[in-house]
């Protein structure tokens, strides 16, 4: 998968320009299933809120924001400060990949 740093959101980067970012990876495509994509993401999140560590992973990071975005349009709002510092992390891993 290339990288281009310019693609990349800046730390202050609003939800709507994160978004375009989640969804210029296809997890579900990626991994084959619904199910792996949201397995992947899930476990990431579970590890990031026992000890704040990310993957260094540049597709598991990338399913993260997809599945994310994904998650947070199914509920129907924009997500909470929380998810958007986790998210915004993952970003700032992602340009240091």
């Amino acid at each position: 998968m290339e990288k281009k740093l310019n693609n990349i959101p800046k730390d202050d980067a609003d939800w709507m320009k994160i978004q375009e970012f989640c969804l210029s990876f296809n997890a579900y495509e990626y991994w084959g299933s619904f199910e792996k994509a949201a397995e992947v993401a899930n476990d990431h999140y579970r590890k990031y809120k026992e000890n704040e560590t990310l993957s260094n992973n540049l597709e598991e990071l990338r399913t993260v924001l997809f599945f994310e975005q994904r998650r947070q349009r199914h509920f129907g709002n924009d997500p909470d400060a929380e998810i958007i510092e986790y998210l915004k992390r993952v970003i700032k891993k992602i340009r240091l990949i």
